[in-house]
């Protein structure tokens, strides 16, 4: 796959791609806040000291101390023991019991976690779908929604499974953004989101690509996948 346009991170109006319309549309329809959620318990959370000092640091570039941290993550991640991170694409079950549980909120983020509760048969299908679109297995790597002033720290990704991160935001109004460090230049870089944008970048234990999200004053969600290595073949032609 050769580099197209601008780098490292690739920007695609999801309404302008034919063979996903279906997918934004189921998208939209898991982008809801869950009934266990508390605007007056979230901005609870987000007050406290840590969480004040990491949704502040966005606006500079990662500390020596964040650097270290995030490598000691990654040294873990690289010394643990692998387990089978996902089912092969002819292990998908047709359905699945909803097991899965946790809390809302990350002791580090501003983010609201929307997998505990989320319908887990509409998640399978949405990610057989995209697996057919791509050509490849699809898994889901996140399901989040940042109310105002939500955020997710600067991290790397580096102590997660390596590869393509594909994010499909869905947004109402108010201003939210991706935020990420040029390896190029050491310079903070801006994306302002808009509601249909997917955000296409590359992760892993070998990539230090330091990214941000934050929420003005907007209710931002975001459904996240890995993708193959594949997927410019079949989006390179609606990068913006």
């Amino acid at each position: 796959m050769g580099e197209a346009k601008a780098g490292p991170v690739w920007t695609i109006d999801i309404e302008t791609v034919p063979g996903l319309r279906s997918v934004w549309e189921q998208v939209r329809s898991l982008c809801y806040a869950p009934a266990d959620y508390s605007q007056e318990q979230f901005l609870h959370h987000i007050r406290q000291a840590e969480l004040l000092s990491a949704s502040e640091a966005v606006d500079s570039l990662p500390s020596t101390e964040a650097i270290a941290k995030e490598f000691l993550k990654r040294d873990a991640f690289l010394a643990a023991p692998k387990k089978q991170f996902a089912w092969s694409e002819d292990q998908i079950p047709d359905s699945l019991p909803d097991t899965r549980s946790g809390p809302r909120y990350s002791a580090t983020s501003g983010v609201v976690r929307l997998g505990p509760g989320m319908n887990w048969d509409q998640r399978l299908k949405l990610r057989k779908e995209l697996s057919d679109f791509f050509g490849g297995n699809v898994l889901e790597s996140g399901n989040f929604l940042y109310p105002p002033r939500g955020f997710k720290e600067w991290h790397t990704n580096m102590d997660g499974e390596p590869g393509w991160r594909m994010y499909i935001i869905h947004k109402g109004e108010g201003r939210s953004y991706f935020r990420y460090v040029c390896p190029d230049t050491m310079q903070i870089k801006t994306i302002e989101d808009e509601d249909g944008q997917i955000n296409v970048f590359r992760v892993g234990p070998d990539v230090q690509f330091w990214h941000a999200v934050k929420s003005v004053d907007a209710h931002r969600y975001s459904k996240g996948f890995i993708i193959p290595d594949s997927w410019m073949d079949a989006l390179g032609a609606y990068i913006t």
